[in-house]
Order: structure tokens, then C-alpha cells, then sequence
């Protein structure tokens, strides 16, 4: 075993005492790491006041990542009641590691809309679009995962929070150090399958997996039209001809959006006047009214049922995906482009 397939990040832990899917006192742990690692073996340990537990992780591939060199993994522990200190070490490794967990989301939404990290965003007209959508037809929370954005994007996307439409949740791309990048021998955020999207639609599930009962998972460009008055209605209407689907796959057509006629250009006078200009002019109603779909169906996006489906990918579940149903005559799903280009380009 080389040394690189030891280097892995974490990047989330969650503690489910109770779960649609999961043992009692299970936490779930979303990590990073060199393909091939499945193999390698780690020990749990957990403790809460009165009682401490060693047990066996379970650890399995998150995404398929065929051609990535780093890719996502899932490690299942069992814990004591209510654990106060949770850690990992290899089992050929006495050296322990604590894990910082989190606890599920609680409250109920029953339909969750998540969105992949953000990464260079400048497309605020499909931002605003979407949001707007989406919360027309019921989504009772959106998850925008933020990488890197243009600062009137996040104004934007605050606004909104604090109309508890979205959450706004931060998703760092870790750098590494010189001597670790010599050892692993490349930089895995350059193997990432997707810039890590399908670990943040899985860490979305994870979160929201107690609190929902549907969770789309999709692009800010693509857009579920419901067939029904709404998003929830639809997916029940889905979940009873196919209880044991894992998801919900609708394929895509191709829309287009006349967003404004203006020409984005960074200058220092365009930064200062971004908002008053080009935000000013924009109008919903109009981009509504100009909306066209045509063309072949494209490859779909899904919705994810989460009393049975565990990981996600970008199209469809990474596990149980044999269980998918496709819709065909349900709502639609639009794949949104900005009519003028220029409209896209800061």
C-alpha cells in the first residue's frame, strides 16, 4: 500500500440517532481520496459521558469518477448514544484523528431544491430565474453551495436568505502544501469528478435527508417546470406508482431566456454601477415572456425520494440507480441558456 492512498480530506460528519436509512447511532462521514482506497481498513471511536465504543468503519466509493484520480467515499460508523468526541485512525495506525460532526437538519421542508457549488459565478440572470421558479412551484428551501462568486451575486443570493428562501452554505476547494502534493503525486482538486459536485449533492442529501421528503438536485440552468400546481404534489403523484425508486429522472429540453439587452464589461465605473444599471433593468415578467424550449431531449436531472436513496451523482443516484424511474409525462425540465450570450460574460 503506498503512502498517498493515506491522505484524504473530510468533508463532512454527520451523527443520525435516528434515520429513514440508517442504524440507530450511525455517523456518516463524506470524505476525499485517492481511487483504490476502498480497500483500507479504519477503526471508529466515540465516547459520550458515560460510555466509549470501538467499532469497524464501513467504507464504499461515493461517485464512480471513472477517469478521476481523487475521488468520494463514505465511511458508516456505529457510535454511542449521543456522542461528545467522535475520532478515526487506521487499523495498522494507533494515531487517532477527531472528526468535528454536524446533526441533520430537523425541520421540516418537505421539498429541498440543492445546486452545486458555485465556482467563478457570474450568471445572475439564471440565479434570479431559478430562485424565483423554484419558489414559485413550492420548493420550500434552496441550498446554494458557494465556491466563488461575483460579490453581486452573494448580495443577491443574501437577499434572498433573508427571506429564508435559500441557505446560502460555503464550499471550499482545499489547497495543499508542497510536500503533500510531492506525495500524492498531482493535485487531487484537479481529479475531482466535476469539481467536486457530486460530493455536494450527497453532503445536500445528508443534511436534509431527516427534514425532506423529495430533494432535487440540478443546475442553476435547469429548471423543473411541475405538470402539477406544484413541486410536491407532483413528486407524491410520482412516489406512489413508484414507491421504491430511488429518484425520479426528467430528461431535459433546451430553453432559452431573453434576459436584457446590456453588455456586461469590468471596469471600475461598471463594478460601481452594476446593481443600479443592470440589476435595475432586469425584469422577471419579461424573461418569463420570452422564454422558447425546443430541440431533442438532453441527458436528465433527478429528484431524489430520501427515505431510499443515499448517495447522488450528476445525473442520477450513484447507488440504487437501477431503481430510477424515468418521467415521461410529468413535468418539464428546462436546460436555461441566456438568449445573448454577452449577457453571460463579465
Amino acid at each position: 500500500m503506498t503512502y498517498d492512498k493515506r491522505h484524504f480530506v473530510v468533508h463532512s460528519a454527520f451523527y443520525f440517532k435516528k434515520s429513514k436509512i440508517y442504524s440507530p447511532n450511525s455517523m456518516i462521514i463524506l470524505i476525499n481520496g485517492k481511487k483504490g482506497a476502498g480497500s483500507l481498513q479504519f477503526q471508529c471511536r466515540s465516547k459520550n459521558i458515560t460510555q466509549k465504543l470501538n467499532s469497524n468503519a464501513q467504507i464504499r466509493e461515493a461517485d464512480p469518477g471513472p477517469w478521476c484520480k481523487w475521488i468520494s467515499y463514505i465511511i458508516n460508523c456505529t457510535t454511542v448514544i449521543d456522542p461528545i468526541y467522535f475520532g478515526l485512525s487506521m487499523s495498522d495506525n494507533n494515531k487517532r484523528v477527531e472528526i468535528k460532526f454536524e446533526y441533520p437538519e430537523q425541520k421540516k421542508y418537505p421539498v429541498v431544491m440543492c445546486y452545486p457549488p458555485m465556482v467563478y459565478e457570474s450568471r445572475w440572470q439564471q440565479i434570479i430565474f431559478a430562485t424565483e421558479i423554484y419558489h414559485y412551484f413550492g420548493a420550500d428551501l434552496q441550498i446554494q453551495y458557494i465556491n466563488s462568486a461575483m460579490k453581486e451575486i452573494v448580495d443577491i443570493l443574501e437577499i434572498y436568505e433573508s427571506k429564508k428562501w435559500i441557505k446560502i452554505a460555503k464550499y471550499p476547494l482545499i489547497d495543499f502544501n508542497a510536500t503533500i502534493l510531492s506525495e500524492i503525486g498531482y493535485h487531487p482538486m484537479l481529479e475531482l469528478d466535476s469539481r467536486s459536485l457530486p460530493l455536494a449533492f450527497t453532503d445536500c442529501i445528508m443534511r436534509y435527508r431527516e427534514s425532506s421528503e423529495f430533494i432535487i438536485a440540478a443546475d442553476v440552468d435547469d429548471v423543473l417546470i411541475p405538470k402539477e400546481q406544484n413541486y410536491y404534489k407532483e413528486f407524491l403523484h410520482w412516489a406512489k406508482i413508484y414507491p421504491f425508486a430511488a429518484a425520479f429522472m426528467y430528461y431535459r429540453k433546451s430553453g432559452v431566456i431573453n434576459a436584457g439587452d446590456f453588455r456586461l464589461v469590468l471596469t471600475n465605473i461598471f463594478m460601481q454601477n452594476f446593481l443600479a444599471n443592470s440589476f435595475g433593468n432586469f425584469s422577471l415578467l419579461n424573461t418569463l415572456s420570452s422564454l422558447s424550449i425546443g430541440g431533442e431531449n438532453i441527458i436528465g436531472k433527478s429528484v431524489y425520494q430520501t427515505k431510499i436513496a443515499e448517495l447522488a451523482w450528476i445525473h442520477w443516484p450513484f447507488s440504487k440507480n437501477e431503481t430510477t424511474a424515468t418521467i415521461k409525462n410529468g413535468g418539464k425540465m428546462l436546460h436555461v441558456a441566456i438568449g445573448n450570450p454577452l449577457n453571460e460574460k463579465v
